[in-house]
């Protein structure tokens, strides 16, 4: 380890470098020579001169340097307040137009007539009372945006309500009914409702005019838009097959029982129809679609039970 020391003589150009180990010792380790530089005053001046030139360079430059940055950030902040301020007028501007169409939808579209379409199980007034049901409904606008765009609650036996404007004063309602053809009772006092495939479509403890109550047979499980299951499918199937005819020739019966021998009875009112088994059971429903009205007023039995294309014999019983 070594320590360096300069010894310079000022009367002596030359000088000498040595250098101290770390126990104190010298060692002599280079000479060099240097010549002294002498400057005029006026070379001393022109050197000042030039330093100052070079100061106010680099002060120019620095200068020159924050003035372009300060008109970048001025520039920055100049496009940031113009767009704030372009976004302002736009959200002005359409919240004019929204205050000019809110007003226009309030006044000009007051409800003076409606139309109901496709109920059958509800009336005119149970369908308006569930649309017209709180106190801006007299609003044809407000009610057709809340049915397009608000998830109402159920209602029973319906599976869709569909309401149009026609015109400012006139609404059009089109009710869709679950296509129910039939029900059973459950073992829990309900009435399981299911349509052509046996598929449930409702359960409720409310009967239903015109939809045939079904008889004879036991329900196992009811879920809803699940196929009923029952303890004897094919005597399921045979009473589908009967209610389907019913619906397809438009005859609302109020009761079918069916038998443990396969005998099935039709009521209708007054009138029980004896229809025997499902032999030529589609031309039986048929034959009963065509004598139906002729029995209007009457009270007894109709018996259908030997009733084919080459036995067209009919009996009725009046009682």
């Amino acid at each position: 380890m070594y320590k360096e020391t300069f010894r310079v003589d000022p009367d002596n150009e030359n000088y000498s470098v040595t250098r101290r180990s770390r126990f104190g010792s010298k060692k002599k380790t280079s000479k060099k020579s240097k010549k002294r530089k002498t400057y005029t005053l006026d070379e001393m001046a022109e050197r000042e001169k030039a330093a100052r030139r070079g100061d106010e360079k680099r002060s120019k430059r620095a200068e020159k340097k924050r003035r372009k940055e300060a008109a970048k950030t001025s520039k920055w902040v100049q496009k940031r307040k113009a767009r704030r301020i372009r976004n302002f007028r736009i959200f002005a501007v359409v919240l004019i137009i929204f205050c000019i169409l809110f007003a226009l939808g309030y006044f000009l579209f007051r409800t003076e007539e409606v139309e109901i379409e496709g109920n059958e199980i509800y009336s005119d007034e149970m369908i308006s009372a569930q649309i017209f049901n709180d106190d801006y409904s007299w609003n044809g606008l407000y009610v057709y945006l809340r049915e397009k765009f608000v998830k109402r609650d159920d209602v029973p036996f319906i599976d869709e309500v569909e309401v149009t404007l026609e015109g400012r004063k006139k609404l059009h309602i089109e009710v869709y009914e679950k296509p129910m053809i039939g029900c059973i009772r459950t073992t829990s006092g309900e009435y399981a409702y299911f349509d052509k495939e046996g598929i449930v479509c409702e359960i409720s403890k409310e009967t239903v005019d015109g939809i045939p109550k079904i008889k004879g047979i036991s329900v196992t499980e009811t879920k809803l838009y699940k196929k009923l299951e029952t303890d004897d499918e094919t005597v399921f199937r045979t009473i589908l097959n009967l209610v389907n005819l019913l619906d397809k020739y438009d005859i609302s019966s109020k009761e079918v029982s069916f038998a443990s021998d396969g005998e099935m009875t039709v009521k209708f009112g007054d009138i029980k129809v004896l229809l025997g088994t499902e032999d030529n059971l589609p031309d039986k429903i048929m034959r009963l679609s065509l004598i139906l009205p002729e029995l209007e007023d009457e009270s007894g039995t109709l018996h259908l039970e030997d009733f084919s294309l080459d036995n067209t014999d009919i009996v009725f019983k009046k009682e």
